[in-house]
């Protein structure tokens, strides 16, 4: 399994950029709720057609429900914490943001 990270940092958001992955073009905005400290995600087709926007969850993928089309899980994680039997981070949040890899796998 390929992993493929979506490079965003906590400075750029609200953002947009477009990614492909497994040979489709998919536009991905990241935005931030400054409020109660969370983050959201939009994916789009090429044509800019939202096919799928929920909440970042640590170590859960971003896209829980069955999307046509769309063949990938979206997961955020700190790659150290990974690694170990008991995750530490219990939320993403703005103080760990950048420190996350939004992976594509």
């Amino acid at each position: 399994m390929e992993l493929i990270y979506l490079p965003y940092t906590h400075s750029e958001i609200p953002v947009q950029k477009t990614f492909q992955i497994g040979g489709v073009y998919y536009n991905i905005a990241i935005q931030y709720n400054d409020r109660y400290d969370f983050y959201t995600i939009l994916v789009c087709d090429s044509n800019d057609t939202c096919i799928f926007s929920g909440k970042l969850s640590y170590l859960r993928n971003a896209i829980d429900a069955v999307v046509a089309g769309i063949h990938v899980r979206i997961i955020p994680l700190i790659i150290e914490d990974g690694m170990r039997d008991i995750s530490q981070v219990r939320r993403i949040s703005a103080i760990n943001f950048d420190a996350m890899r939004i992976c594509v796998a």
